[in-house]
């Protein structure tokens, strides 16, 4: 069925006037999309953009204050230790590197169960048959050259949960860069 539904869309798209530039298969291997939003757009600084992107993880996986604390605190540790306040990224920041970090973390009680859910998210985010790789890349996002395309991303193979979370993630970036003059906020 699903092969069905994709030979309808291509001969759809076939007839359809519009024809795009470049494809990618988020998530799968064919033609694979790469965006690390750990790393800040142009423009913000990287504390800025930490505040304004722990947010946008916290409503897209449903988590509250807490698990907010604990990512925020594990993201800035790593903009720290890879350079990105000074300036100089000598390290990428993946969320496998947050990972690490929030595991190493001995909390308790309250804390204890913000660390388990922070930790929960984190696992969808490093998940290797998901947004794992996606979100994972050791380079910046180039989104210049997505901006001047017709670009299909084909969010297909994600969960909702993290076809919301990449949306919004996208968004955000685009209209946080100094370029931006789109978004006023």
């Amino acid at each position: 069925m699903h092969s069905a539904g994709r030979a309808s869309h291509i001969r759809i798209a076939g007839r359809n006037p519009f024809t795009w530039e470049l494809g990618y298969t988020v998530g799968r291997g064919e033609a694979p999309f790469g965006f690390n939003p750990l790393f800040p757009p142009p423009g913000p600084s990287p504390g800025e953009w930490l505040v304004k992107f722990v947010d946008a993880l916290k409503q897209a996986y449903f988590v509250g204050e807490g698990v907010e604390y604990v990512l925020r605190r594990a993201i800035d540790e790593v903009y720290e230790t890879c350079g990105l306040y000074a300036g100089r990224v000598h390290d990428a920041p993946t969320f496998h590197y947050v990972r690490a970090l929030v595991v190493r973390e001995r909390l308790q009680e309250r804390t204890g169960l913000w660390q388990a859910s922070a930790l929960r998210v984190l696992e969808r985010l490093c998940f290797p048959h998901g947004l794992g790789p996606v979100v994972n890349t050791p380079s910046p996002w180039q989104h210049e050259r997505l901006l001047r395309s017709a670009v299909v991303l084909e969010l297909d193979s994600l969960s909702d949960t993290d076809k919301a979370f990449l949306t919004e993630a996208r968004i955000l970036f685009l209209c946080r860069t100094s370029a931006c003059t789109v978004c006023s906020r």
